[in-house]
């Protein structure tokens, strides 16, 4: 029950901040409007931020809307990267705009401009991103452990404690459960490594 759990919890909470963060790299690398290099400031200044400072103010809002011990308080605070924005900001450089204006002539809108080209385009950048936020959100730990109150919603990486007493320790419940907690890691890994690292270094040269 914890692995499902934190598998639905990684994998939906990964889609759903690709897709935020692949649009509005796109939007913020294509297209021209007032205040777009102060909003893209401020998103990279919160990534200065550790997130454990914003973890009470979180608790209070999710508190206040009544959302604590549901699926939406865990992945909804976390929809969108400062990360994946810039990542996929800079891989949205590498699209010519010529090809983006000879859609738009034949009469494409801007989803589907988006969706067939810019998608497609942006293969390996997103992949990487996505490992990075799967890894990241199958890791995490605080959010999850602050916001679920019924055991049955725990992740796997908050059922870990439960292996630990007090008085003792069932090292080898503990040792069994982290060998399986680190199954998806090793998979994703070796099923994507080569487009981890296209999509790093095609990333990283983006100007």
């Amino acid at each position: 029950r914890y692995f499902l759990n934190s598998l639905v919890y990684a994998v939906v909470l990964t889609v759903i901040t690709v897709y935020t963060s692949t649009l509005s790299g796109f939007v913020l690398s294509k297209y021209e409007f007032r205040g777009k290099q102060l909003l893209f400031s401020g998103i990279l200044m919160t990534m200065m931020v550790p997130a454990t400072v914003t973890i009470i103010p979180r608790y209070s809002i999710m508190q206040t809307l009544g959302w604590l011990d549901t699926y939406k308080a865990l992945i909804l605070p976390g929809a969108f990267s400062a990360f994946g924005i810039f990542l996929m900001r800079q891989a949205c450089f590498s699209i010519p705009d010529e090809m983006l204006e000879a859609a738009r002539i034949d009469g494409a809108n801007e989803f589907y401009v988006f969706w067939r080209i810019v998608l497609p385009q942006l293969q390996n950048s997103i992949v990487t991103f996505a490992i990075f936020q799967f890894l990241f959100a199958w890791d995490d730990y605080l959010w999850p452990y602050l916001i679920t109150r019924n055991s049955d919603r725990h992740m796997l990486s908050v059922a870990l404690n439960l292996f630990s007493g007090r008085h003792s320790t069932d090292y080898a419940g503990l040792f069994a459960a982290t060998s399986i907690a680190v199954i998806p890691v090793i998979v994703v890994y070796v099923v994507f490594q080569r487009r981890f690292i296209e999509g790093i270094s095609s990333s990283s040269l983006k100007t």
